[in-house]
């Protein structure tokens, strides 16, 4: 899919990255967590970029690594070795997966 507005193409090519990492790693055991896409995949439709209230957790792997998943949310680890917790919650309403982005 193109690069979504906001995103620069490095970003955006680290977040694809970093998405791809994340299925072949963590898939499974998020859905054995019952994670679902929008958890994982979800945007704001006109702020993708920027609208960290409705970023699921492939938003957030721009510089970071999962180190581990369960079904509260997942530990994160940045390029400098900064150790984070990113919570899994409830979205907006109107949050869209990234793949939607690419129809619209």
């Amino acid at each position: 899919m193109p690069v979504p507005t906001g995103f620069s193409p490095s970003r955006w090519q680290r977040i694809v990255d970093a998405a791809g990492h994340f299925l072949d790693r963590w898939a499974a055991e998020a859905i054995r967590c019952g994670w679902n896409d929008r958890d994982v995949f979800a945007c704001n439709p006109a702020r993708p970029d920027a609208r960290f209230d409705y970023m699921g957790l492939v938003l957030l792997l721009d510089r970071c690594e999962v180190v581990s998943l369960d079904k509260t949310g997942a530990d994160l680890l940045t390029e400098n070795s900064t150790a984070l917790r990113y919570r899994r919650r409830s979205l907006p309403a109107d949050a869209v997966n990234l793949w939607d982005l690419a129809a619209a």
